[in-house]
């Protein structure tokens, strides 16, 4: 065992870096990215009109909506939930909830 971690000038356990995933990106992939940097619609636009139409046809469903993150799909799953019945979803102030730090709460 060393006596200093690597971060601090000891002996690093490797003596490379361990690969923790690889990439598979194509020409394809980065013309699809320059074309969206180069229409100024980052957010919006005719790319995420495509992409929103074809993971509803892959889950089966009338419509999809993309967002910029998961806390943002959080709020947006929560949104939509019947408030009525709340209990059942365990969403409710005293549960615990495992969840982004964002997450809403609903208050009683």
């Amino acid at each position: 065992m060393a006596d200093k971690p690597a971060i601090a000038g000891g002996r690093p356990v490797r003596d490379r870096l361990l690969p923790l995933a690889g990439s598979s990106i194509n020409e394809e992939d980065i013309r699809a990215v320059s074309e969206v940097l180069r229409g100024g619609q980052l957010g919006s636009g005719e790319m995420v009109k495509r992409f929103e139409e074809a993971v509803a046809r892959y889950v089966g469903a009338r419509y999809a909506v993309a967002v910029s993150s998961g806390a943002a799909g959080l709020h947006i799953g929560c949104g939509g939930r019947d408030h009525r019945n709340m209990q059942s979803s365990g969403l409710l102030p005293g549960k615990r909830n495992v969840s982004n730090i964002t997450s809403p709460l609903r208050k009683s």
